[in-house]
């Protein structure tokens, strides 16, 4: 399967996990699994065993894995995050991610905790604690 036919079909299963994930409120544990496959799908890494709690580590491995997926060539997903505030390209795709989550569940998570967000079970439980 080509890449961006791969990405389009990740993205809508993505998007029915969070449909299940925000009527999904009785078990944090539950939650956390849904996360976790929700966080496999958008960040295309999917089909590989990797998985940390550390948020910044699974966007970083899904970018280095995206590059060897794509190829093209050492410059083809190079990092080329060169904004004014010196986020990296692993930092941006934390944030997109989180505000995707943030908008599709209808929760509360301040700017300032999106950019700075450590494990993926602090973020279950953040987001869990709204849902509940």
């Amino acid at each position: 399967m080509e890449y961006a036919d791969r990405l389009k079909q990740n993205l809508a299963l993505s998007d029915e996990i969070s449909a299940q994930m925000k009527l999904c409120t009785s078990s944090l544990e539950q939650f956390s699994q849904l996360l976790k496959e929700y966080i496999r799908l958008r960040y295309v890494i999917d089909d590989t065993d990797f998985w940390t709690d550390n948020i910044r580590e699974l966007a970083r491995f899904s970018m280095e894995h995206q590059q060897e997926m794509v190829g093209n060539g050492d410059e083809a997903l190079k990092d080329t995050s060169l904004n004014c505030a010196g986020a990296t390209s692993a930092e941006t795709k934390q944030i997109l991610l989180l505000m995707k989550l943030r908008k599709d569940l209808g929760v509360n998570l301040p700017a300032d905790y999106i950019g700075t967000a450590k494990s993926v079970a602090d973020i279950a439980q953040r987001l869990f604690s709204q849902l509940a």
